[in-house]
């Protein structure tokens, strides 16, 4: 395994030429989506929860047919 991460993010079109600017990208090109592959910081990889509390519950935050009252 590489240890290399990946993140995408689509770019607004309010964005784009800002975002071409930066990129260096020509004019007749258009900027919709960014792909950042890399190797990610020592920070990113220790776990941001204890073992077992990274997720609420599922009956918190998945519903059949209705929201939940209250």
């Amino acid at each position: 395994m590489l240890g290399l991460g990946a993140g995408i993010a689509w770019i607004l079109a309010t964005a784009r030429g800002t975002v071409s600017e930066l990129l260096h990208v020509p004019g007749e090109w258009r900027v919709r989506t960014v792909v950042a592959i890399g190797h990610p910081s020592e920070s990113a990889r220790r776990p941001k929860s204890p073992t077992g509390q990274a997720r609420l519950p599922r009956d918190e935050v998945i519903f059949h047919e209705r929201w939940p009252e209250g």
